[in-house]
């Protein structure tokens, strides 16, 4: 389409980063990855010890007996760039995979939400540094040239090196013993000749690369729950440096969640060990997540009275209890301090706190029910069960209650006791076990303000009954 544009993401350095990702620190130490005993690629640290790409794994130890050894996990790379498109989905819902190392993106009906190409780019670049990513970005008005560009870093297509094309060796093989080395070069060409010395593919996509023919790409299908997991170098047993792949995790998902306006209401972390023991953590919140702080410090509280397995191998993150998070409408004047939605905010941040330092069995709170009884017009719930249910009542549209409510009405008499005011009548519960009750507000003898009732039941003398004591 003539207003597409087209954003290539290339990630040179991905497969060591993910080999870097399942490191359990943040110390800058060397790391080579490695494939059938060969350094594939090597971090700022590991190069500047003098260890070279190519070189074998005995020779990389030997320069560096402190080096970290990274077997190449191909798995583990599709799984990373699948999660790294997702990601891309708060910009554009055209993600499309450009394997093994790269993105491209359709931005051109984006450009105008987020301010222009420039602003674009540089959330762009900013979400994936923060994930621990290096990238380099191009544009074009193909996705084939947008890829390319990435690839080579470079604007112009006339620069761009055939080692960074997406042609076969044997044909790179062939342009560099003409002395044919750039793209620039190969586009030059009469298009009969190389027709006559090269397969067809090669005419074809050099037609799609400067858009003589369309393109369409596989779109990127998002799925509907996240799912992640970290298959550390070494085992681990302290359970303080399992935190470092916890906080990774968390922040991926915290990207994840943001990319779709969700909120998580539950995570599940597994920890797996060497032996194959397993133990999971649920982490709970009062109200949907998705920054990244709360769902790692609620989770690092729980932590503290949680025993993971010894030698633990692998942590998975699964978030599933997901909603859709909704735009909080703020007034127009300024708010008192402690009112409205920070007020509400703060509740529930105090419940999440509480419920991960204490546990969930532990946190409890009462909650109104529609019953005029005193004894049954309360009931208790967790806090997760109370959260959104009914409203506050209104000052003033019931009687006054006592403070401490008795659990069982006591028998007392009359005369130890001066009542004050009216009498308030309460007659209900034919269903179920009815009452006919006079409460009176009363003084004991010592002065103390309680709560009485007078019950009438037919022939009988009237009887008087405590039931609470106000403050």
């Amino acid at each position: 389409m003539a207003n597409e544009r087209w954003l290539g993401v290339h990630f040179p350095r991905l497969k060591l980063e993910v080999c870097i990702r399942r490191l359990t620190g943040d110390a800058e130490v060397p790391v080579a990855l490695v494939e059938d005993g060969k350094v594939l690629a090597l971090n700022d640290a590991a190069l500047a010890a003098g260890i070279l790409p190519g070189s074998s794994q005995a020779t990389a130890v030997g320069i560096c007996a402190g080096i970290v050894c990274c077997r190449r996990d191909a798995s583990a790379e599709d799984a990373r760039l699948g999660l790294l498109a997702e990601l891309a989905w708060r910009f554009t819902s055209h993600v499309s995979l450009a394997e093994p190392d790269g993105l491209l993106l359709e931005v051109g009906r984006s450009l105008r939400l987020f301010g222009g190409l420039a602003a674009l780019c540089e959330e762009v670049e900013a979400l994936y540094r923060e994930l621990g990513h290096e990238l380099r970005l191009a544009t074009a008005d193909t996705p084939l040239a947008a890829s390319v560009l990435a690839r080579a870093g470079t604007s112009s297509l006339q620069a761009v090196p055939l080692a960074c094309t997406h042609l076969d060796l044997d044909a790179i093989e062939r342009f560099a013993n003409m002395g044919v080395m750039r793209l620039g070069q190969v586009l030059a060409l009469p298009a009969a000749e190389l027709g006559q010395r090269f397969d067809p593919e090669l005419l074809a996509y050099l037609d799609r690369l400067v858009g003589r023919v369309p393109d369409p790409q596989d779109l990127l299908v998002p799925t509907e729950t996240f799912a992640s997991v970290v298959h550390l170098v070494s085992s681990v047993q302290d359970g303080n440096a399992l935190l470092f792949p916890v906080r990774r995790l968390a922040g991926e998902l915290a990207s994840w969640l943001a990319s779709r306006r969700l909120g998580a209401s539950e995570i599940v972390w597994t920890f797996t060990a060497l032996h194959g023991e397993e133990a999971s953590l649920a982490v709970r919140f009062a109200r949907p997540r998705s920054d990244a702080g709360a769902l790692f410090d609620h989770t690092r509280l729980s932590f503290e009275g949680f025993r993971p397995p010894s030698e633990v191998m692998s942590i998975s993150l699964r978030a599933e209890s997901l909603r859709l998070l909704k735009a909080v409408t703020r007034p127009l004047l300024p708010e008192a301090p402690g009112a409205g939605i920070h007020a509400d905010s703060a509740a529930l941040e105090l419940v999440d706190r509480l419920a991960a330092r204490l546990g969930e069995d532990a946190l409890h709170g009462i909650r109104i029910v529609d019953d005029h009884r005193p004894e049954r017009a309360w009931s208790i719930r967790h806090v997760r069960q109370m959260h959104g249910k009914g409203g506050r009542p209104r000052q003033g549209t019931l009687p006054v209650r006592p403070i401490w409510l008795m659990p069982t009405p006591e028998p007392v008499r009359r005369d130890d006791f001066t009542l004050l005011g009216e009498c308030e009548r309460i007659e209900t519960g034919w269903w179920d076990g009815a009452v006919t009750r006079d409460y009176f507000v009363a003084t004991t003898r010592d002065g103390r303000q309680c709560w009485l009732f007078r019950e009438e039941r037919g022939d009988e003398k009237e009887r008087w009954f405590l039931h609470g004591y106000f403050a």
